[in-house]
């Protein structure tokens, strides 16, 4: 200092054990002096992490702290700087990491954060189903009501064995919560994600989509231009079935126009419906065709059949 350099601080540790409970992993020590004195404050003036955060913890009366396993070392220091400050200790729980098949999820790599799960078109309720449960013992459930999810959760349910995690897993998930959800619920989901839609269009695809995103490509689909190709003799068949295209395309309508397709054409299931699903959507799947017509109405149904 008399130098005129800038000191920075360290917390002085004790060298005796330190001991705590772990809410998912039992008891942990560590002798103190496997780690140097941390620094908490730097020769810029500013406080580190490590500080900070038991700081605020005390401040906003933290009961428990829950966080990954690598930031075990880390407790056995905070514990110290917390009985220095303060007499109460909050709990401690930390998960075994998450991790895909090939390795573990890295922050810095990114694309497994709740912010970018969201803008895939992830319902926060299957985020929340997901990680309520996974690498517990319970069954993996879809919940939207989350007064039973809560009731049933502990933090002792929570495996020490590595948590895998499966990105199948959570759109199975997706796929349950939103074919559920109703176009009010939806709607402001979708303006965040800047997608319009309409009440007709949502009850329409719900069921068969497994993200909110799926809603723009619909959209695009029902609204937009392509070209299928398609053998002669499915051409031929198209043509039929858009001369007997009815002018209402209800349900009940639907099934008497597919009756009287199937008895001029002599087709039946797949071989019926499928040339006409690839001429009104380009797609092998998606929802009911019945449901299909009545969106794009019989000027565009008939356009599209006849190619």
């Amino acid at each position: 200092i008399s130098a005129g350099e800038q000191p920075y601080y360290r917390f002085k540790l004790d060298d005796k054990e330190v001991t705590w409970i772990d809410g998912i992993k039992g008891k942990i020590s560590f002798k103190e002096r496997a780690f140097s004195d941390p620094v908490i404050y730097r020769a810029d003036g500013s406080p580190t992490y490590s500080f900070c955060s038991v700081i605020d913890d005390i401040d906003y009366k933290v009961t428990d702290i829950i966080r990954g396993e690598d930031h075990i070392s880390n407790t056995a220091v905070q514990i110290q700087i917390f009985r220095a400050l303060t007499s109460k200790l909050p709990k401690f729980h930390h998960l075994a990491l998450l991790k895909t098949k090939d390795s573990e999820i890295s922050k810095r790599d990114g694309g497994f954060d709740i912010r970018t799960l969201r803008n895939k078109g992830i319902d926060a309720a299957a985020i929340m189903s997901l990680l309520a449960r996974i690498g517990t013992s319970d069954n993996i459930e879809p919940f939207t009501d989350y007064e039973n999810l809560v009731a049933s959760f502990a933090m002792s349910k929570f495996s020490q064995s590595a948590i895998i995690y499966n990105e199948k897993d959570l759109y199975n998930l997706n796929h349950k919560i939103i074919a559920k959800r109703s176009f009010a619920e939806v709607k402001p989901i979708l303006q965040d994600l800047n997608i319009e839609s309409n009440q007709d269009l949502w009850l329409s695809i719900r069921e068969n989509i497994n993200d909110y995103l799926e809603v723009k490509a619909w959209q695009e689909i029902l609204q937009g231009n392509f070209y299928v190709k398609l053998s002669n003799e499915d051409r031929s068949f198209l043509k039929t079935a858009a001369a007997l295209l009815p002018q209402t395309l209800n349900i009940t309508e639907f099934k008497i126009w597919v009756k009287k397709i199937s008895e001029q054409t002599g087709r039946k299931g797949r071989e019926l419906y499928h040339p006409i699903r690839l001429a009104l959507t380009g797609q092998d799947s998606g929802p009911e065709l019945s449901k299909i017509v009545n969106l794009l109405g019989y000027k565009i149904v008939k356009e599209r059949l006849y190619g």
